[in-house]
């Protein structure tokens, strides 16, 4: 069976809430980096994205005994895959949107980002 692909001309917007992500390590060489793979969960813990982040050098000798900064360290790096140069400011309040469109656009406004991330797919 053959499918054509045609572009609807109203396009529907489908809206994620990035809430939650899974962390798990799979490489470690001591004293030397850790290779981490991380998982970005909606509200429903379905996996938005997945990506590979080696922690080495500083960021490895940083993270000594305290696994906060583990933690602490995958959040900045996700909330890094939606940079604000991508926010549209004009969304719900305490979420960042983006869509296709705002790709494109910088963001100058100050969203006061302080909750999930929103996403539209």
């Amino acid at each position: 069976m053959n499918f054509t692909n045609y572009k609807l001309k109203d396009p529907i917007q489908k809206i994620i809430n990035i809430t939650n992500y899974s962390i798990s390590l799979y490489s470690f060489i001591l004293n030397y980096s850790v290779n981490i793979k991380v998982n970005v969960l909606d509200d429903t813990n379905q996996v938005i994205n997945s990506f590979d982040t080696i922690l080495e050098g500083d960021e490895y000798k940083n993270w000594g005994n305290n696994d906060n900064y583990i933690t602490n360290l995958i959040e900045k790096k996700i909330h890094d895959l939606y940079p604000q140069s991508m926010v549209n400011a004009t969304g719900p309040t305490g979420f960042i949107c983006f869509t296709e469109e705002d790709e494109s656009k910088e963001n100058t406004g100050d969203t006061g980002f302080t909750g999930p991330i929103e996403t539209s797919l």
